[in-house]
């Protein structure tokens, strides 16, 4: 019995058929990947909302930078001493009882300036790096924007015209491209931004 191979058009059919495939399924799967990359940064703004919430409720005062809090409405940073705090280290005296507030996962890359995606922790203090690996100069953590003036109440950066957030604390990050202003939430350096309020 004689065994019969592929013909040359054979193939060519059957590479045609795989590569149109592949054109279907790699923009679907990017796509996938991207928007499980946003939801990672969504819940990480959720889970430092109730961080800073967990705070108040446990000491009845907002966490800060130093024990001077200021007195009114200010945006920190993620990869600031607040962070330290919320991690259960006794900053400044800032969390007596050393709560961890907030436990993330662990940030990935070699060293603190390299992490991304998650929480960078050495022996006495803790930064919260968002989701993308971004370059220097770029936002790398989250910003958390807290109500100091404890009237529940937070001027919308990104609505401007005097429109107000009836909350706490509300938390963002800057996306991908690491760049954010007080404009339009879609628009700009704010069109891949990620909010715990939207």
């Amino acid at each position: 019995m004689q065994q019969r191979g592929f013909t040359l058009v054979e193939l060519l059919v059957v590479i045609a058929i795989v590569v149109a495939l592949m054109a279907i399924v790699v923009p679907i799967t990017g796509g996938a990947m991207q928007r499980a990359t946003k939801m990672r940064a969504k819940n990480a703004c959720t889970e430092l909302v109730n961080a800073v919430t967990g705070y108040y409720n446990a000491y009845n005062v907002l966490p800060a930078n130093s024990p001077s809090p200021p007195s009114e409405d200010t945006e920190v940073e993620s990869t600031e001493a607040i962070m330290s705090v919320l991690a259960g280290f006794n900053i400044d005296n800032m969390n007596r009882k050393e709560t961890v507030f907030f436990n993330g996962e662990e940030a990935k890359g070699g060293s603190r300036n390299s992490a991304y995606a998650g929480l960078w922790r050495d022996s006495n203090s803790a930064e919260l790096y968002d989701v993308w690996r971004k370059p220097a100069g770029k936002q790398r953590g989250y910003s958390i924007y807290i109500d100091y003036g404890y009237d529940n109440k937070l001027d919308d950066y990104f609505n401007p015209g005097g429109r107000v957030i009836a909350r706490q604390v509300v938390t963002w990050s800057a996306g991908k491209d690491g760049e954010w202003n007080r404009g339009r939430s879609k628009q700009g350096a704010n069109k891949d931004n990620v909010y715990s309020w939207f």
